[in-house]
């Protein structure tokens, strides 16, 4: 797993603005791993097995492309379960496996509502793996 994460995947933090039923707005931040493959259905569909999550599909409009399959998951308890599990293993995306886990221990002190102390926790967070996602880092 490690490896198609390493090879294949990302680990990111996602921002959303929104608002909720009353029109108050707020903002929430999301850490995801993805794993896109062109290859058969069945490597994509053993991690859901062994590691949950879902895959979607989608079909390549260019020409000689081939159709890709990505898997995900945002469930914080599941990525933080599956980082924790795969961090010794990992070569390229360690960094941000440490920088999410570290985001979670962080964000628990605050609890549901971030407040304006916690987004600014999360936005420094944010900020962090966008530097390490940044193309051209191929991490440590």
């Amino acid at each position: 797993m490690a490896g198609l994460v390493d090879g294949e995947g990302s680990i990111y933090m996602a921002k959303t603005d929104s608002s909720n039923r009353s029109g108050k707005p707020y903002t929430s931040f999301c850490v995801g791993i993805t794993i896109t493959l062109t290859v058969p259905a069945d490597v994509l569909d053993w991690v859901v097995e062994k590691f949950g999550g879902a895959i979607c599909g989608s079909k390549r409009g260019a020409p000689g492309h081939k159709d890709r399959r990505k898997w995900y998951v945002n469930r914080a308890e599941d990525v933080e379960k599956i980082l924790v599990q795969i961090l010794p293993y990992l070569q390229i995306k360690q960094e941000q496996a440490k920088l999410a886990i570290g985001y979670y221990a962080e964000r628990r002190k605050f609890g549901h509502h971030l407040g304006d102390k916690g987004r600014m926790m999360a936005e420094a967070y944010k900020a962090q793996f966008h530097g390490l996602n940044s193309k051209g880092n191929v991490g440590s």
